[in-house]
Order: C-alpha cells, then structure tokens, then sequence
C-alpha cells in the first residue's frame, strides 16, 4: 500500500508512480540559517564571492490576469509559470540578505470602531 488516501480509483499508471514516489527535504544543516536575497525575482544565496554584486529584482508586484503571468514593473507577459518564475529583475539595486526561515509571521489584527 501506498499510503495515500483517495476517495475515486487511480489509474494503474498514476498508481504506480505514487508508490515509487519520495518526498526529501533539501534542507541540510550546511544550509540551513543561510543568507538569501529577499527580493522579488532574486532568491540568489549569499556567497563572498556575490556579497557585494548588484541584485536584479522586481519592485513591482506579479499579476496572473486572464492567462497572463507578469510583473507590475516590467509588463514581459506569458502564459507558461516557469518562464514568469524565471524572468530576471528589471530593477538593480543591493541584495536584501536574510534568512527565510527567521521570517516573522504576521498575525492578522482587528481594528475595532
């Protein structure tokens, strides 16, 4: 048995690539509370070597309208997630080092009138 629940049969084919399926988490000790850009479009992990090289972010914000994947800031549209995901940053500035895992959540707040 797989281990996974469903609630309709599963064709023999996606079946038996569940089965043969494992999950990993990528997140070894060496890289964990590492320093990677905060901003937009970057991701780019902190180095000696890229400490102080310029970072090519987006300042805007992604849109998804009728189809369309782009950035506010730069208009470059299309249709497929992975080529949006890839565009590089049409804005240069610094790198925004930090550690992604040390993020604080935001709790949700009322305003009461």
């Amino acid at each position: 048995s797989s281990g996974i629940n469903a609630e309709w049969p599963l064709r023999p084919g996606l079946q038996k690539l569940l089965e043969n399926l494992t999950v990993s988490n990528n997140t070894s000790e060496s890289n964990k509370g590492a320093s990677i850009c905060q901003r937009k479009g970057c991701g780019k992990a902190k180095t000696e070597d890229n400490e102080s090289e310029t970072c090519f972010y987006h300042s805007g914000s992604p849109i998804f309208h009728e189809g369309y994947k782009y950035w506010s800031c730069c208009q470059k549209k299309t249709t497929d997630f992975d080529v949006f995901l890839k565009q590089e940053g049409c804005t240069d500035g610094n790198h925004l080092w930090g550690d992604p895992s040390s993020k604080k959540k935001k709790v949700p707040t009322a305003t009461l009138r």
